[in-house]
């Protein structure tokens, strides 16, 4: 077997997912407890798919995705049907999504918008951040016990209160 080309990936519940344009699907690797290791890749997806673009994946127990800007959602290896509720404005070119692990949130970077887009795991539009100031987007975290998001625009790091 080849070694895939790594596109984006996320760790959770101790398995680590690959995305791989290249190999059209998305791996997953087990963790050896006694190495720390990942190893036995298999594929996760049942279903062939083409997947072009992806900027971003992110898991909460279902696997999300940014891919040809568009969001996509998998569950049990197998592409799950997701819309998302307009947001004002109309969600574009989003680069990076961060789920939260409660499973009920996810939260989209769209550098080209200046904002972070919050919408439900079910696509219902929450909320959004928006900034003059976020003027070169990098990164968003998430920290669900201190109700805080964490915004890197270009060297500095916004730490807003998430109401």
């Amino acid at each position: 077997r080849s070694k895939p080309v790594v596109s984006a990936l996320g760790v959770y519940n101790s398995r680590l997912y690959v995305a791989s344009e290249t190999g059209n699907t998305i791996y997953r690797f087990n963790q050896d407890k006694r190495s720390f290791s990942f190893s036995n890749r298999q594929e996760w997806l049942k279903e062939p798919l083409s997947i072009k673009n992806i900027s971003s994946l992110s898991i909460n127990g279902k696997i999300f995705m940014i891919a040809d800007n568009q969001l996509q959602r998998f569950n049990a290896g197998r592409k799950d049907t997701l819309t998302l509720e307009e947001a004002s404005p109309a969600l574009e070119a989003p680069t990076e999504l961060v789920t939260s692990i409660d499973q009920s949130l996810i939260f989209m970077m769209e550098p080209k918008n200046k904002r972070i887009v919050i919408y439900s795991s079910e696509g219902k539009y929450k909320s959004q951040y928006t900034s003059e100031a976020f003027t070169d987007l990098h990164g968003v975290a998430i920290s669900e016990d201190n109700k805080k998001m964490f915004v890197l625009n270009d060297k500095t790091i916004y730490d807003i209160d998430l109401k």
